[in-house]
């Protein structure tokens, strides 16, 4: 069956999305900031370590601020369709946990190598383009039921917990307000059991060796 073409929106449409867009971004935002403010404890981040063996250590720290602000037991999160993929149907009237994810299109690079801003012809090498990001609802495992006759797939192996990546995030988000929780940050890994600075070196030379 041949799929069905996405209808076109109407400016008004267009309009409503972006609103409603706009408003989920600002909601997002300001769970940030109320994060933000409690990452100067050192005993935050050592709880935040502690839990980096489970699914929510795939995620960006961003997005992993989101999820526990939202729903602070989440231990394994994905969107609808990727949960019923995965043997999992998510409960009717269930509340989606907003996070950011990435908005990409495919394509085409000119002479220059920097993207046309045009759409593919049929045939053309494309590669993807990274345009932004765009709020989007996910669900945790306690909100989804066995789907009868599917096996569950478990939740995809996260990449090392890159440390350095952290710090970048928390100078992009934190700002001016970065230093103090940078000096919160190493003071949990300094206190930390595990050494992460040691494992996150051996986790990423495993991944790589696997990779």
């Amino acid at each position: 069956m041949a799929r069905q073409a996405r209808k076109e929106m109407t400016e008004a449409e267009r309009e409503a999305a972006k609103a409603r867009q706009d408003g989920k971004r600002a909601q997002c935002d300001a769970m940030i900031q109320d994060s933000l403010g409690k990452l100067t404890d050192p005993g935050v981040w050592r709880e935040f370590l502690a839990r980096q063996s489970d699914a929510l250590g795939r995620l960006s720290l961003r997005n992993q601020l989101l999820v526990r602000m939202q729903m602070p037991g989440a231990t394994d999160t994905a969107g609808y369709g990727d949960w019923q993929a995965r043997g999992m149907q998510v409960r009717k009237g269930e509340t989606g946990l907003l996070i950011f994810a990435p908005l990409t299109r495919k394509a085409v690079a000119g002479e220059d190598g920097k993207p046309l801003e045009r759409k593919p012809e049929e045939g053309e090498q494309t590669f993807t383009q990274m345009r932004g990001t765009k709020v989007v609802a996910t669900f945790d495992v306690s909100q989804c039921d066995p789907i009868d006759g599917k096996e569950f797939k478990p939740s995809p192996h996260a990449k090392p917990l890159d440390l350095d990546k952290i710090r970048e995030d928390i100078e992009s988000m934190a700002g001016d307000h970065a230093e103090v929780i940078l000096s919160a940050f190493d003071e949990a890994l300094t206190d930390a059991t595990p050494d992460y600075e040691d494992q996150a070196e051996e986790a990423e030379e495993e991944y790589e060796a696997a990779s």
